[in-house]
């Protein structure tokens, strides 16, 4: 074995800088310091190692002549991931000016790491186009880091436009797209992302799960979060303390607080970052007791908090009112544990006395912080006067923000809302006149709703959506019939203080916008717990069968006709000049007695309406059995049992659902609902029995399964009868769903009769008790005039498509 031989083999073994002096030492006494090879491997190891030294490595590379790639490579990366990064864009300019040695793959990611770290999108720009002319544009690994060093420069759109010109990309650069979307905010792209990766075939790695996980917690995306778990189990990833730390964070961010406990207490290894995770849970969810116990606990396991422990801790201490046990902690910071509070530990504690009424002590909490002049603590406490309508400190607040030049719209409305609740008109036409002089625009709030996988984000007035003009008429029914219920009188009072501020702003959800209902079945919907039956005679125009009807409604015999009349109010108001007369009378007994039975009823209806054996078909030949798929799994989650359902998906679904889980007495905590090909849809629900534990009785996981199929596979029912010489079509649907899932019923009969060409003589709206269960029945006598051939399968399969909107 030759001297250089010998050499290079105790280098690769050295460990230490001493040791490494010793063996350059002998080297130059031999004559081989400029042995390519040996010097590259002293260069290296004291640029990169732990154990080396950059000064002697800089030293060493002064002295060779003509340095070549690798050795630039060597200097180049240790001062890229040292405190002086900008020495490796200088380095990197050397290299390109002397042209003894051409950048390579390795160049190039260590000096665009370097522009990353000093935050240099210009010289990012021009490492881009010298790449691009070395024709390494195309490779994966340069490509990424270019990628993250756009993204880390602000530049999100010009990584992605790097990403997607990428021909043959690997896990790295699709965990690094991932990685720099959720690290600049933009969460719901990072889980679009995950959708590309679906679609390409790619797996995932624990990096990919860290990364999608926490863009799960920031947009409270808790399906996807689920389905991220059930992967990670599959895949054996949750033994990695990071998953585990990133799964805590998500189930706490997104409400779930038992499965965050779930998953900490099955962790096998835990770290500071895993307990933080859990006390920073029980805070965000107002859950200060829990932050404490946890904190305790970690104590009692010899971990060592630091200074994002205590921000969870006091940040549940606030939202709980613990004030005296926050400020223990707090001092508890600096006395105990040698840390010292930071300006968000302030932020906490102003906000703990403000939301206690202590506005006072507030203020003195900003004097003594070591950032006084911060505009989040002034914010905080405008937000607490608020609350306890304080006019006085408000106003000292805003002056300080305005002082500081960090005043907002938000904050001028604040105040405003502040003086309208003191009466004080001269407030909110000053805080009016400030916003308009002063040129303040609004920041338009948003937020974001997940529906199945997806998630969808909306703005103040927007219009973006493909669906748009479906969701404003949802919202606007929806705060029609909250109105009409009493339940958002504040809101709409709130909703026009602002608007008084803001005349040109919110148009979409103001008072006067509210819809004015003219369908009669949704009117009689919110009467539901009075009325007991409506009669329906007369039709004189089919077109306008409802309009030109007479109503006959019956309550109770004990209601008197005073107060009955009260009940027509709500449908003179909304129905109008579309009423021609309504005709109040008293119940008598023989009509009770009708609510109470269903034995008048056509077997049609009453015969095996419950029955737990789902028939091969229904009467229309729409559905088969084999569409319906219930499955339960108790090895998923820790503290649920998983409850899969694979159906066809119809108008009313969910509350069938809803309403079957509520009569085995137990409770959805999530679930997961996605639409298929062909209207199919499959849904993910997590319950657990009323005592909180899971459903492991397997007679009661097969009751439930039985049950949940026979509803989902006939939620109400359909048939055509004779009634004497006539017709009578005749529908019962679950008294639960009034009002909500099928709340336009008679409204979607009468449109699928007239698909059908098939006209109404008179109509009968009934309560009656089928089985367990009171139902509305439907009683339609048709009017089988001339030419009437229509067959009887044809209706029951129009309506039935109707009514669970498949027509």
């Amino acid at each position: 074995m030759s001297k250089s031989d010998t050499i290079l083999k105790v280098l690769q073994g050295c460990n230490s800088l001493k040791r490494l002096q010793k063996i350059h030492a002998y080297v130059i006494t031999i004559g081989l310091q400029h042995h390519p090879a040996i010097s590259s491997k002293i260069l290296n190891f004291c640029a990169v190692s732990v154990s080396g030294s950059l000064a002697y490595a800089q030293l060493l590379f002064h002295h060779i002549e003509n340095p070549q790639t690798e050795a630039w490579n060597s200097i180049i990366r240790g001062f890229a991931n040292s405190a002086s990064p900008l020495q490796a864009i200088f380095l990197y300019n050397d290299m390109v000016s002397a042209w003894a040695a051409r950048p390579d793959t390795f160049t190039f990611s260590f000096v665009l790491k370097a522009c990353e770290r000093v935050m240099s999108d210009s010289k990012c720009r021009e490492v881009h186009g010298t790449l691009i002319r070395s024709g390494y544009e195309r490779d994966v690994v340069v490509s990424t880091n270019l990628t993250r060093s756009y993204a880390i420069n602000g530049f999100i759109g010009l990584a992605q436009t790097v990403f997607d010109n990428l021909s043959d990309r690997d896990l790295v650069s699709w965990n690094s797209m991932i990685s720099c979307y959720s690290q600049a905010g933009f969460h719901h792209e990072a889980l679009k992302v995950y959708d590309r990766m679906k679609n390409a075939n790619v797996g995932v790695d624990g990096f990919t799960l860290v990364g999608l996980l926490s863009s799960c917690a920031h947009v409270g995306a808790l399906n996807v979060g689920v389905h991220l778990h059930r992967i990670a189990r599959e895949l054996g990833f949750l033994a990695s303390v990071y998953v585990g730390n990133a799964l805590i964070d998500m189930y706490a961010k997104c409400g779930s607080l038992d499965d965050a406990l779930c998953v900490f207490e099955s962790m096998q290894k835990r770290d500071v970052f895993s307990w933080n995770s859990m006390i920073a849970g029980y805070g965000v969810n107002g859950l200060g007791n829990g932050a404490i116990s946890i904190f305790r606990q970690m104590l009692m396991a010899g971990v060592q908090p630091n200074s994002i422990t205590f921000l969870g801790l006091l940040c549940g201490c606030s939202h709980q009112g613990l004030v005296e046990e926050a400020v223990e902690y707090f001092h508890m910071m600096s006395s105990k544990f040698n840390l010292k509070p930071g300006i968000k530990h302030y932020g906490c504690m102003v906000d703990l006395f403000g939301r206690a009424g202590k506005l006072e002590k507030a203020l003195e909490i900003i004097g003594t912080s070591p950032s006084p002049a911060d505009p989040v603590l002034w914010r905080t406490l405008l937000g607490s006067c608020k609350i306890h309508k304080s006019v006085k400190i408000g106003e000292t607040a805003l002056k300080n923000l305005v002082q500081l030049g960090a005043s907002n719209a938000g904050d001028c409305i604040l105040l405003a809302t502040i003086y309208a609740g003191a009466k004080d008109t001269g407030g909110v036409s000053k805080m009016r006149k400030l916003i308009k002089t002063q040129g303040i625009k609004t920041m338009p709030g948003y937020s974001w709703i997940e529906v199945g996988d997806c998630i969808h984000k909306f703005v103040v007035d927007d219009n973006s959506h493909r669906d748009y003009n479906e969701i404003y008429h949802k919202l606007r029914e929806a705060i029609h019939h909250a109105t009409l219920l009493g339940i958002i009188m504040g809101a709409l009072a709130l909703a026009e203080s602002r608007t008084k501020i803001h005349p040109e702003e919110s148009s979409g959800t103001h008072s006067k916008h509210l819809p004015q209902s003219a369908d009669v079945t949704g009117v009689l919907c919110e009467l539901e717990l009075t009325i007991k039956k409506v009669k329906v005679v007369q039709v004189i125009d089919y077109q306008h069968s409802l309009r030109s009807a007479t109503l006959r409604i019956s309550l109770g015999a004990s209601t008197y006709k005073e107060e009955a009349r009260g009940y027509m109010q709500p449908l003179s108001k909304d129905v109008g000049d579309a009423i021609i007369s309504c005709d109040i009378s008293m119940v008598g007994p023989e009509i009770t007695a009708c609510s109470q039975t269903a034995s008048f009823l056509p077997s049609a209806i009453t015969e095996d309406l419950f029955e737990l054996e789902v028939p091969n078909k229904l009467p229309s030949g729409i559905l088969t059995s084999d569409s319906i798929s219930v499955t339960m799994d108790n090895s998923l989650s820790p503290a649920h049992t998983l409850v899969q359902l694979v159906c066809k998906d119809h108008k009313g679904l969910l509350y069938d659902i809803m309403r079957t889980v509520k009569d085995y007495n137990t409770k959805i905590s999530y679930g997961r609902f996605s639409i298929k090909q062909r209207g199919n849809c499959e849904i993910d629900l997590f319950i657990v029995q009323a005592d909180g534990k899971k459903i492991v009785d397997p007679s009661k996981q097969n009751a439930l399964s039985s049950r949940l199929r026979m509803e989902l596979f006939r939620p109400l029912k359909v048939a055509v009868v004779s009634r004497g010489p006539d017709t009578e079509l005749l529908v019962a649907n679950p008294v639960e769903l009034s009002g909500k899932g099928r709340p336009l019923v008679f409204h979607d009969i009468t449109l699928a009769l007239k698909m059908l060409n098939t006209c109404i003589f008179s109509a009968e709206i009934g309560r009656h008790v089928i089985g367990d269960r009171e139902y509305e029945v439907y009683r339609v006598l048709l009017d089988e005039g001339d030419g009437f051939s229509v067959p009887r399968n044809k209706i029951e399969e129009g309506v039935w498509k109707m009514l669970m909107g498949w027509a």
